[in-house]
């Protein structure tokens, strides 16, 4: 139309471009947010998207360049000041010139980053959560969860690849003591933005299947301190903090302690001493079980031996009276028998004497005596044949009733002495420490020793109390001896 300019699009840009580069002729110092970086390894070259946010708002985003050369170098500073590589996510103060190409439109080159104020932000961060956790009540919340007596069956968030996970899985299987231990691996990456909802995600997984699980481990090794600022995050540190199970980090390094680490229940530094960690806590309920266990199986070696000893003297003693009992009876039957005879020969010397005088009476006598004396002679015979009958059948029947008495009598008193055997083994099972705690007794263990008296103990020590069903832990305030009120 001739009443309008027309301009092409080539010389809008370049009007644009002409313009910034006079407007905009020298470098300035700016501060964003890495959105994406954008690298690629092939050509070396970086190409950003930088961001402005307040709160969750996105105030302004532009891309920018870093060439090659320049990436390299920031990228190694960013190494030796901060153990950190140039990532997403991180807020930087950057030295860039204006651009403006006609085929790309606008950008910023950056020359050069300041790893000094990234390094502010990453402790001001960490010191935010730190904050942030303290005021919802959330700091200590992991550390007072009680811990599993048993720690044996562990949820893993690792890389399996790793050679931190590795370690770990093989100082558990090659202890020294062959304590079992069941472990399974949650995938998730370690390192960079992308590990903080990674690890989130698994511990949403674990959370499901809680009660498969004692503990969660979480293992990182090989890397050193490099790429540690993700466990400063506080959505990470919150998820670590709420977790219903006892968290434990070995995330491989010694120094500058992050959020994560503070507020899980127990920071093992590596993985070999994490390891060691749960090793040492389930060596320190087996030892004295097993000390319990072989001082029990002592105690009842010797007492059962003392009742082996008991009952061979009880048993010697009524084989020696049975033994005894048979002597005498075979004894008083003997001298009856021995009376019997000589009784039985002195009738009948008296009745072949009184024969003999009978017989010269008869002699002396008349005839007609003989009928009388003929009667007596047989009258004697019968009362001399009926007495020894008698008296026989009456030594026997006392033998016999002896004998009897003997036979009921043996039996029961092996009975009663069974019967007090078995009341000595109701008392030996009474004593068993197992039903001694199901009678609502307890046993409490001071530094691992068996608390027998109140001067065992300090304040603050260590108590572990075993009941029948389970064990309680606590911490010595104050005690009380009958001598001394402290």
């Amino acid at each position: 139309s001739p009443d309008h300019t027309i301009f092409t699009l080539s010389q809008v840009a370049t009007s644009i471009q002409q313009t910034l580069a006079a407007r905009y002729k020298s470098r300035f110092w700016i501060r964003a947010e890495i959105n994406k970086l954008n690298y690629y390894p092939h050509s070396g070259h970086c190409y950003p998207t930088l961001v402005e946010k307040a709160g969750d708002k996105v105030l302004a985003e532009m891309r920018a360049i870093i060439w090659s050369s320049d990436f390299t170098a920031i990228n190694n500073r960013f190494f030796s000041t901060l153990n950190e590589p140039l990532q997403e996510g991180i807020r930087i103060l950057f030295l860039a010139s204006i651009n403006f190409s006609p085929v790309h439109g606008l950008s910023l080159q950056i020359h050069d980053i300041d790893p000094s104020y990234t390094m502010g932000q990453l402790a001001m961060e960490k010191a935010n959560s730190i904050r942030r956790l303290k005021d919802n009540g959330l700091f200590d919340s992991n550390r007072q969860l009680t811990f599993p007596l048993l720690p044996q069956r562990i949820a893993i968030i690792s890389v399996e690849t790793s050679k931190g996970y590795a370690d770990f899985t093989l100082t558990l299987k090659n202890n020294q003591w062959q304590y079992a231990f069941f472990h399974m691996l949650f995938p998730s990456l370690l390192q960079g933005e992308k590990a903080i909802t990674d690890i989130i995600k698994q511990l949403e997984k674990i959370k499901q299947v809680k009660r498969h699980f004692d503990v969660v481990a979480i293992i990182r090794g090989g890397g050193g301190e490099v790429g540690l600022s993700c466990f400063d995050n506080l959505a990470l540190s919150s998820a670590i903090a709420q977790f219903p199970l006892p968290v434990l980090t070995g995330i491989g390094h010694a120094t500058n302690e992050t959020v994560a680490e503070i507020v899980a229940y127990h920071n093992g530094v590596t993985p070999t001493g994490l390891a060691n960690y749960l090793i040492e806590h389930f060596h320190g309920f087996s030892r004295p079980v097993q000390e319990a266990s072989e001082k029990l199986g002592a105690i009842t070696h010797h007492r059962i031996k003392q009742e082996q000893s008991r009952l061979q003297q009880l048993a010697g003693n009524c084989r020696s009276f049975s033994h005894y009992f048979l002597i005498q009876t075979r004894k008083e039957l003997s001298v009856d028998m021995q009376t019997l005879q000589t009784n039985t020969r002195q009738v009948l010397a008296i009745n072949a004497t009184s024969l003999q005088h009978s017989l010269q009476r008869l002699n002396r006598e008349a005839l007609y005596h003989c009928r009388d004396a003929r009667k007596q002679l047989m009258h004697a015979s019968m009362q001399l044949n009926t007495g020894t009958t008698k008296k026989y059948s009456s030594e026997k029947i006392g033998v016999s009733d002896l004998y009897s008495d003997l036979l009921t009598n043996t039996p029961k008193l092996i009975s009663n002495n069974r019967e007090a055997i078995k009341q000595i083994d109701y008392r030996i099972t009474a004593l068993d420490p197992v039903n001694v705690l199901k009678r609502g007794y307890t046993m409490t263990l001071v530094n691992g020793s068996l608390l027998t008296s109140v001067k065992q103990v300090m304040p603050n020590d260590h108590l572990s109390t075993f009941t029948a069903d389970g064990q309680v832990e606590s911490n010595v305030q104050t005690f009380t001896h009958k001598e001394n009120k402290q």
